[in-house]
């Protein structure tokens, strides 16, 4: 709602006897819901919330729809025509949680194997390869980059299909020559050093194993030569046969089964100690593969980047600038351009070197760190059963002298072929072991290619649709979001609750936007204003008038001043009408005073001339009582704003006009006074101090909460009797749906 123009106010105005009274038509205020209505935005200083983005499409919808329909296929367009071909080649791989087994399961398998492939895809090991192949190192998106290794850890993808054991190897690239070779390289360098790493691992602990078979082979003959010689010593003193040979310690004794578990557990020992030799000596040798990519972490070091990127930014400017310019190789600007790149390149190399050296370190000791807590896993089993060993032996030989001091002095000879039995058991357990290993090499490979890489047919189109559709996306709600954030920035006020709530002062009414559209009606083509609409808006200032006179606090009310932040905010249009409805209720006349002399209004509304008015009397050059217009209107008398000859702030000090509000009280039940706004005119707090009360009117979805709040906090800070604010400019649909719309009839015949 803009300001009360003239023309819109006598449109509200019916003839009386010679002269042009302005009133409203007669009514009596009716019932008023006290409820109030959900806002519509949030309180200022508040976030954006969804209430708030409606209210935001509400206000700029029809201007952005549009505007976005444009931007969307435009952006669309452009995606979709200047998109660059992307063909897409991959291969599927089927790595196995579990290791395939032909014969032997084996339970010590690793519980991130999964995981250490995928990282071993990505690895400079298995790009490394690939980038070294002939043909792949030919390509020409290869060579045309300075740092290929990082490229391609950059553009190679491997990712897991869901929660199965299928795993898709994909590049994407504009040449569908060369996508295909790229992740074939990939793929073959992987399955190639994933096998050697598997197999030299197992093949290692094969061999350890076969030493330690061959050195148990000399201890087992040694003891078979000992109970041999036990045994002819023992055959003279035992007639009965205890001395032969073959005669050994009964397995369900109590040394029997502690002897089968010593067995068992020195066995497991030594299989212990050959993986854990084996991993030493990979480990050594750098076989082992790292589960960090040096290359990535290089390029995404933030230093590193924004050098790229400045070097980037030179060589497009130098591009730019070889396009216009007529000789290159002389123009000064481009041989600048071609320093700075130079120099930044070196720079960039020197930083990626300085980068690799310290990422290089710290991968190591990641690497270390890792190898030394599978080190100090497998030593720690070891240590178990090598603990596990000594607490059998020991109980052994408890029970061997518990048994000798019983007297049986055969236990040498039987300890002895017990001692070879268990000996005899473990050299067979660590053959088994190593043929069940040499065994299970043979077995499936736990790693499957499924599906080689083949050359694309066509492009990637979904793509580019889906680039197509991020762009028109994009460009449609972009004025939307624009919208939102105007709106956010301005902190418009749009209902009462957020000023209630956003300035933490009453809301003393609600007035309807002014009725402006006619409707002609009746035979005779006579021009009558919209009924609903006068009425509703008559009815928003009954409210507002009756606010201020029933309360009892309010009975000493008598002198009202109508201010605003800034102007523009309806404040003239609601003194003028609260005057009118001031007057209809007390059948006396009300007194109109327009202090705003920066910007005067109401002389125009009442269609009078400027001076003299409040300045010549205030100046001294008129008398007060030939100065008010008391035939303009039957209800409502005027002193217009009047004619300044020096500044506002001069002229209207607080004595002069309090001089003159003294003198007008004692003939006027009511005076309204249209101030200046509070924000741009200091002077506007003088009238508003001397007056009884103050209301703040602010426009909704004009005012902005933090110019209504800042008006608040100096009208209180300056000693003024603030009543509260006033919140014009509601639609009239608006108000009847939140306080309802009850109807009356006039008669005619009265």
């Amino acid at each position: 709602m803009r300001e009360l123009q003239p023309s819109e106010l006598l449109s509200l105005t019916g003839p009386s006897s010679g002269a042009r009274p302005i009133a409203l038509a007669s009514s009596t205020p009716l019932s008023h819901p006290a409820h109030s209505h959900p806002p519509a935005m949030p309180a200022a200083g508040g976030g954006i919330t969804p209430a708030f983005v409606l209210y935001a499409l509400r206000r700029w919808g029809l201007v952005a729809a549009p505007i976005g329909l444009m931007l969307a296929l435009l952006l669309a367009g452009g995606a979709w025509f200047y998109f660059t071909p992307q063909f897409r080649s991959s291969a599927w791989l089927k790595i196995e949680n579990r290791k395939p087994v032909l014969v032997f399961k084996d339970d010590t398998e690793s519980p991130i194997f999964v995981k250490t492939q995928v990282e071993l895809l990505k690895s400079p090991l298995v790009l490394g390869r690939a980038l070294a192949q002939a043909d792949v190192a030919r390509l020409p998106e290869v060579r045309a980059q300075d740092a290929p290794l990082e490229w391609l850890s950059r553009r190679i993808s491997i990712k897991a299909m869901g929660e199965s054991e299928l795993f898709q190897v994909a590049y994407e690239g504009p040449d569908p020559e060369s996508v295909p070779k790229i992740v074939n390289a990939v793929v073959e360098g992987y399955l190639k050093i994933q096998s050697e790493l598997a197999d030299n691992q197992v093949q290692r602990t094969i061999e350890l194993l076969e030493k330690e078979r061959e050195r148990r082979s000399v201890d087992l003959d040694r003891l078979r030569e000992n109970l041999k010689t036990l045994a002819r010593t023992a055959a003279g003193k035992d007639p009965s046969g205890a001395g032969r040979a073959d005669v050994v310690v009964n397995t369900h004794s109590p040394i029997g089964e502690l002897q089968d578990r010593l067995t068992a557990a020195e066995v497991e020992r030594e299989v212990q100690e050959a993986r854990l030799k084996a991993f030493e000596e990979m480990a050594a040798k750098g076989e082992l593969p790292s589960q960090v990519n040096v290359p990535k972490l290089v390029a995404e070091s933030p230093t590193y980047e924004r050098l790229r990127l400045e070097v980037e930014a030179l060589k497009d400017k130098l591009k730019a600038a070889e396009l216009v310019a007529a000789t290159p190789d002389t123009n000064p600007a481009i041989l600048r351009y071609r320093k700075d790149i130079e120099r930044g390149e070196k720079l960039l190399e020197e930083q990626r070197e300085s980068l690799k050296e310290s990422v290089s370190k710290e991968v190591n000791t990641v690497a270390q760190d890792q190898q030394k807590t599978a080190v100090a896993q497998l030593k720690a089993e070891i240590g178990s059963q090598k603990m596990l060993e000594g607490l059998l032996k020991e109980r052994i030989g408890k029970q061997r002298e518990e048994m000798e001091a019983a007297g049986d002095h055969s236990l040498e000879l039987e300890f002895a072929r017990g001692e070879l039995a268990r000996a005899e058991e473990v050299y067979q357990r660590i053959s088994e072991r190593a043929v069940q290993l040499r065994t299970e090499m043979r077995a499936p490979a736990r790693v499957t290619l499924l599906e080689a890489a083949s050359a694309p047919v066509s492009p990637s189109v979904k793509d580019r649709m889906t680039k197509a559709g991020v762009g028109g996306t994009a460009g449609f709600f972009l004025p939307f979001l624009l919208a939102v954030l105007w709106e956010h920035r301005l902190k418009r006020c749009s209902d009462s609750d957020q000023l209630r709530n956003g300035i933490s002062f009453p809301v003393l009414a609600e007035i309807v936007a002014t009725p402006t559209r006619q409707a002609i009606t009746g035979s005779g083509g006579q021009v009558a204003d919209n009924d609903q609409s006068r009425r509703t808006f008559e009815e928003s200032i009954h409210q507002l008038r009756t606010r201020l006179t029933l309360p009892d606090h309010l009975r000493d009310l008598r002198v009202i001043a109508v201010a605003s932040a800034v102007s523009g905010e309806g404040k003239t249009s609601v003194a003028t009408q609260l005057a009118l409805s001031l007057a209809r209720a007390t059948h006396e006349p009300v007194l109109l005073i327009d202090s705003d002399m920066r910007a005067p209004d109401i002389h125009q509304i009442f269609d009078l001339p400027l001076g003299p008015g409040l300045a010549e009397v205030l100046d001294g050059r008129a008398k007060l009582e030939t100065t008010i217009v008391r035939g303009a209107s039957e209800s409502v008398h005027l002193l217009t704003a009047g004619k300044l000859n020096r500044n506002p702030n001069e002229l209207l000090s607080s004595e002069s006009l309090s001089l003159i509000l003294d003198q007008l009280r004692a003939t006027y039940r009511y005076i309204v006074i249209d101030a200046p706004p509070l924000l741009a005119a200091s002077e506007a707090f003088v009238p508003a101090k001397l007056a009884d009360g103050v209301i703040l009117c602010a426009m909704r979805d004009v005012s902005r909460m933090p110019q209504v709040k800042l008006a608040r906090d100096r009208l209180v800070a300056s000693g003024a009797r603030a009543l509260g604010v006033v919140l014009s400019g509601v639609p009239c649909q608006q108000y009847a749906r939140n306080y309802g719309f009850y109807q009356y009839e006039t008669s005619r015949d009265v």
